[in-house]
């Protein structure tokens, strides 16, 4: 809450004067007219009690009219004392001079003084009422002395006066003291507050600036408060109990990782940590680590492709040279016609265990990048009229394509064409029983997607995490190449691969291809639906 500018408060602190004095007057004019109508006091008439009652209330009816109005509140506030003053004289002087029980309020003003303008103001006010009070007392002093009394009858007059005189610059002092240090105290708290605030807003500008996300929590488990992050990780925590929200909030460990979906339904891994306060609250702190778990995930499979090189090598060195020597002294055995078949299948095994380690060779090479101008579309159709050739998927699988007009993109063709025919040998060996395979192509953003969907028998959500390992296979016979080719050809375009998958619907690929050319460095991403 901001401090309050000095002229409001001090024209608070009037009102609450007004209402005061108003109560004030009420009770000793109250007073005064039970005496005076009672016989019991005579020192003014009733007449005069009236219009002096009258003249009391119209000064302070028109003091309260008139303060909405007032721009400078110190003026006004010297104003209304010194009216006050003038009233509180003139109701001594009709009720009995320096002998007057109305007297006292001049004592009461002088507080007031104190407490509207300090303790300046309270000593300029104790004058006034001195200087008033002193007239009121020679005058009266003078009349006695006409009427023949001595010194002596004289004297507690002269004492009573001097006394209050000394009374009100006393209570000016102590007063305006105690009132001034109420206001230094009222200062420093005020910018104590201030700094307060400012430290709040500082630190409240920092939390809001931060890229790890931080969210306070009430005993209940609700939110008490948040930064801009820890919304965007979990908007929820708006409205919802943090159990609701964040999975695994209630297990003992104060440290874990959740994996939430993001916009375009690729998973984000939220690292959570959790330190508990006293009141029984939390305090939550949400680091995105997506990143390093897919650099991790990209060094682990680096790894991998590496080991695989040097596997195709030792292969190519310890089985082509004995393999081509076999196959060339079998083809010049002669055997009978009955063995010709057996004959036969010694030849299909020694070319498909070339062909394996030929596969094997190709996906370790390093080949140079050659990024052309390409119509997509147009290639994704080339790559699909070859794979309707093959006889084994020819009369039992559909491919059905549908592409967004898109302008050609710098593509290298090689590697685009081993990503379409491995998703699309993949795809068709996950439906035995034969299917449709569905290929689309549209622009999002900067980026093309394109996407390969079967109805085939789909992967567990436990196989997801490893599917473009090298050497993973959930299919008999496989070789767990295909798909680690088509996620290194996808990052070396600078692009991204994520699938979606599950057992006995289907799969679905999504290749996201850049539009302009960039770094050969990509991401993987995988979502099990």
């Amino acid at each position: 809450m901001p401090a309050m500018d000095p002229q409001a408060r001090l024209k608070h602190r009037i009102v609450l004067y007004i209402l005061i004095r108003l109560v004030l007057a009420t009770l000793f004019l109250g007073i005064a007219a039970l005496l005076l109508y009672g016989g019991q006091w005579d020192l003014i008439d009733r007449e005069r009690y009236f219009y002096l009652v009258a003249a009391i209330y119209f000064v302070m009816g028109l003091s309260a009219a008139g303060l909405p109005a007032i721009r400078d509140m110190r003026t006004f506030a010297y104003v209304q004392l010194y009216a006050d003053s003038i009233i509180i004289t003139a109701m001594v002087w009709q009720t009995g001079g320096v002998e007057s029980v109305f007297s006292v309020l001049y004592f009461m003003t002088i507080v007031a003084s104190a407490y509207l303008v300090y303790r300046r103001g309270a000593l300029i006010i104790a004058a006034v009422n001195a200087a008033c009070f002193s007239v009121i007392g020679f005058v009266s002093i003078s009349g006695m002395m006409e009427q023949g009394l001595d010194r002596m009858e004289i004297a507690p007059i002269y004492a009573d006066l001097l006394v209050k005189v000394f009374g009100f610059f006393l209570v000016a002092m102590l007063a305006g003291e105690l009132a001034e240090q109420v206001r230094k105290a009222g200062v420093r708290l005020a910018e104590e507050e201030a700094q307060v605030r400012a430290l709040e807003q500082e630190l409240a500008s920092v939390v809001q600036s931060l890229s790890m996300g931080l969210a306070v929590l009430q005993r209940n488990g609700r939110l008490r408060s948040a930064n801009r992050p820890a919304l965007e990780f979990f908007p929820e925590l708006k409205t919802e109990k943090v159990v609701d929200v964040i999975p695994q909030f209630e297990e003992k460990e104060d440290v874990w990782e959740v994996e939430i979906e993001r916009q375009d339904e690729s998973p984000q891994v939220i690292f959570v940590s959790r330190s508990r306060l006293e009141d029984g609250g939390a305090v939550l702190t949400m680091e995105d680590v997506t990143s390093l778990r897919e650099m991790e995930e990209r060094v682990r499979r680096e790894e991998r492709f590496s080991a695989v090189g040097h596997l195709a090598a030792a292969i190519a060195h310890e089985v082509r040279n004995p393999l081509a020597s076999l196959s060339g002294a079998v083809q010049l055995l002669k055997v009978e016609e009955e063995e010709e078949r057996l004959m036969d299948i010694v030849k299909r095994e020694i070319e498909r265990i070339n062909e394996l380690v030929t596969r094997f060779l190709q996906s370790t090479r390093r080949t140079e990048f050659h990024p052309i101008p390409t119509d997509l579309e147009e290639l994704v159709k080339q790559v699909v009229e070859t794979f309707s050739q093959d006889q084994q998927y020819a009369d039992c699988i559909d491919v059905h394509v549908k592409f967004q007009p898109l302008s050609p993109m710098p593509l290298d063709r090689e590697r685009v064409r081993q990503i379409l025919w491995n998703l699309l040998l993949n795809a068709a060996q996950a439906m035995p029983d034969g299917g449709s395979i569905r290929i689309s192509g549209e622009l999002v953003g900067a980026r093309v997607r394109l996407m390969v969907s079967d109805d085939g028998v789909g992967v567990d959500v436990k196989d997801l995490n490893r599917l473009f390992d090298p050497f993973y296979t959930t299919r008999v016979g496989g070789t767990g190449l295909g798909l680690a080719t088509v996620e290194r050809c996808a990052r070396e375009h600078g692009g991204e691969i994520w699938v979606r998958s599950k057992a006995g619907v289907g799969t679905t690929f999504a290749v996201w291809l850049p539009v302009k050319r960039q770094g050969r460095t990509a991401e993987l991403k995988m979502q099990g639906a």
